[in-house]
């Protein structure tokens, strides 16, 4: 699984920006193709594919604003409204985020932040962590992905916090990626 992952990645770099990172899940395997995505675009890049709604229960949702249309002709870079991670199937819904009558909904499995991400976040650990790692665990897909277009709220903050400040340093590494675009 792993060389069928590196495989599909292997054009990526030669077609990203110096100081870009990537983020790669390890349970699932993408085919597309590289050269059809602008990899060097400022702040996010995701990849989203189609999956059963049962499926984005328990994964990461992109809200993409999509052109009307039934067909399976999509923008290879449609914008992300919102991203809500774990969603219950009424939050997809009041994001407008399945597709084909609740059956299916867009997924997160990879994306990339250019350099400027990359100095931001960079601030926001020695600032906010004091260059250490935080007390708890912060989800690269939960924590950073929320933050993403111009719909995201926060409202996931109020969903939980974590141990040990928890909850201030979420709102802090949001509030640092909100303003990253």
């Amino acid at each position: 699984m792993l060389e069928m992952c590196l495989a599909m990645l292997c054009d990526i770099p030669a077609l990203v920006d110096p100081g870009a990172v990537m983020i790669k899940c390890g349970d699932d395997i993408i085919i597309f193709d590289a050269q059809v995505c602008r990899w060097n675009l400022p702040g996010f890049t995701a990849l989203a594919h189609r999956s059963p709604v049962d499926i984005a229960l328990t994964h990461g949702v992109f809200c993409l604003a999509l052109p009307d249309t039934t067909g399976a002709d999509l923008p290879a870079n449609p914008m992300c409204r919102r991203f809500t991670h774990k969603p219950s199937l009424e939050k997809m819904r009041r994001f407008g985020a399945t597709l084909n009558a609740d059956k299916e909904a867009f997924t997160d499995s990879t994306f990339l932040f250019d350099a400027a991400v990359t100095a931001k976040l960079l601030v926001w650990w020695d600032t906010e962590c004091g260059g250490k790692p935080p007390p708890f665990e912060l989800d690269a897909y939960g924590d950073m992905l929320q933050a993403l277009g111009p719909e995201a709220d926060g409202e996931y903050l109020g969903e939980g916090g974590g141990e040990g400040g928890g909850a201030d340093l979420r709102r802090s590494l949001y509030e640092t990626l909100r303003h990253a675009f």
